[in-house]
């Protein structure tokens, strides 16, 4: 996937652990973002990337891994919501 020049960018993307969600971190790591990513389970990338555990089936959960985001952060740039679950 080619994305323009995201230099200087801050991007929350859920689910980066697999899949569409992995790529799609990848992605914007490649093009210089910065990229925040949410899983139930840790992910890692060389490159500008900070992980957060949660469970986006947990609404208490999720305000807790945003306040946090938040307070780390201060803002985002792109939010790209891919998180699924695999009935595997």
């Amino acid at each position: 996937m080619r994305l323009p020049d995201l230099a200087g960018r801050r991007a929350l993307i859920t689910g980066t652990a697999d899949g569409i969600g992995r790529a799609t971190a990848a992605a914007f790591i490649e093009q210089g973002a910065e990229v925040w990513g949410i899983d139930v389970r840790p992910a890692t990338f060389a490159g500008a990337y900070h992980h957060l555990t949660c469970d986006l089936g947990d609404a208490a959960a999720i305000a807790a891994c945003i306040a946090e985001l938040a307070s780390r952060t201060g803002h985002l740039d792109h939010l790209v919501n891919v998180a699924g679950i695999d009935p595997k």
